[in-house]
């Protein structure tokens, strides 16, 4: 049994190779004869076909004409088209020369005479006279005309942060001070300027950059209309930023002649009014800079009578003074304190008994004290006794006794030798 199925498997498969292979040749005309068939009449009826392109840029024109009228789309219209959609009817024969790049779909503003709304048709051109618009979407583009209108704004800055210590901020600069603009009526009658906003923390000395704006109106509210034009998309904006530093003032070293005082005065005491001041400038500058000097002050014949005195400080180059207030001098001039040095004899006092003997015969005595007690001072005025009143006989030390005629408790006297060896002899009777 097993072997009859298989004979009949064998017999079908042999009538399957038949049919493949009998009159093969026959066959394989007939396929040709059917592709020449095919082209012939497509080449010659050259049929239809739909062909669809998809993502279309859309082309403006007529806004030249708009222009001349003083007229002009409300919004950019670049930003609001879309991409058009084509179905073409192309010929056979002209399938290959059609691609994208032939179609041109255009939105004509050449039209329009007025402020408005309109509905504008888009227009769609193959770029072949054989080959025509199927159907296109969109159809139209809604577009708002408004009045062309121009203005010139000022340029204002704000700013936020806080500014580094070390800085100072001058008067700020804009480059240009104001913009010239034009677009929608709409827009520009509610634009009053063009805002900078400037973040004082980011500032560094010197700082100078090129910045956005942006359009604002009277209550600060922003005027983003796209299709608002100005003649500087940016502005270049100097903060007036410099460094900043305090140093002290130097004054002391600045008073000149104060060895020609007024006779017998001196400076006791100076002080200013500023001991520092703050200084600006660039910051290279600010480096080198570690005090602030006034102009010389003359004190050649300076009395007691002066007690203040206006100073002028000395600005180096390439600084500013933060605050141009000038320092005031206080001075508190006295009597010169002085020394003098004088030979005085040494007066020897003893009992009437004894005789003195000393090869000190003189004491240098110094006196300190106010110039106009001390300066006239003479040897005369000045007592200086040994007295040995209450020493026995022999060798002794007697301390120096120093006066003055006039007393005067602020001065100071001292002697040199302050005291002296001394021998007392017993006189003989009969010495006198």
């Amino acid at each position: 049994m097993s072997e009859m199925n298989s004979n009949v498997n064998i017999q079908r498969t042999r009538t399957v190779k038949e049919v493949v292979t009998h009159n093969f040749g026959l066959k394989l005309l007939s396929v040709i004869f059917a592709i020449l068939l095919w082209f012939y009449v497509v080449n010659e009826t050259n049929p239809i076909k739909v062909r669809h392109y998809d993502n279309i840029t859309i082309s403006i024109v007529g806004k030249e004409e708009l222009t001349a009228q003083k007229l002009i789309p409300l919004e950019s219209l670049r930003s609001i088209l879309p991409q058009a959609k084509v179905s073409l009817n192309v010929p056979h024969s002209e399938i290959s020369t059609i691609s994208a790049a032939n179609i041109e779909v255009t939105l004509d503003l050449s039209g329009i005479s007025a402020p408005g709304k309109y509905q504008v048709p888009l227009k769609v051109k193959s770029g072949n006279a054989d080959v025509t618009v199927a159907s296109f979407s969109p159809t139209s583009i809604e577009v708002v005309i408004d009045e062309l209108a121009s203005a010139v704004v000022p340029v204002r800055l704000s700013t936020i942060g806080k500014l580094p210590d070390d800085l100072y901020k001058g008067v700020a600069q804009t480059d240009p001070e104001t913009l010239q603009i034009s677009g929608p009526e709409s827009y520009i009658s509610c634009i009053t300027r063009a805002q900078i906003e400037v973040d004082l923390s980011t500032m560094s000395d010197g700082y100078s950059a090129s910045m956005q704006y942006v359009f604002l109106d009277k209550d600060g509210n922003p005027v983003s209309g796209e299709n608002i034009d100005a003649n500087r998309e940016v502005v270049l904006v100097d903060m007036g930023i410099l460094s900043k530093k305090t140093v002290p003032l130097e004054f002391m070293s600045c008073l000149k002649n104060v060895d020609k005082m007024a006779e017998g005065y001196s400076v006791a005491e100076v002080s200013s009014s500023l001991e520092s001041v703050t200084i600006i400038g660039d910051g290279a500058t600010l480096e080198n800079i570690n005090r602030i000097f006034i102009e010389d002050v003359d004190m050649t014949g300076i009395g007691p009578e002066t007690t203040s005195m206006d100073a002028v400080m000395i600005v180096p180059e390439g600084v500013q003074l933060l605050d141009a207030k000038q320092p005031v001098l206080s001075f508190d001039i006295a009597e010169k304190q002085i020394s003098k040095e004088l030979l005085v004899d040494i007066k020897y006092v003893c009992n009437p008994e004894y005789t003195v003997v000393s090869d000190v015969l003189q004491a240098k005595v110094t006196v300190n004290g106010g110039y106009f007690s001390v300066a006239n001072m003479e040897p005369e005025d000045i007592s200086v006794k040994a007295d040995t009143t209450a020493l026995e006989a022999g060798l002794s030390t007697v301390k120096l006794n120093i006066t003055l005629k006039d007393v005067d408790p602020l001065l100071t006297v001292t002697a040199e030798p302050d005291s002296v060896q001394v021998t007392l002899l017993l006189q003989e009777a009969g010495d006198t």
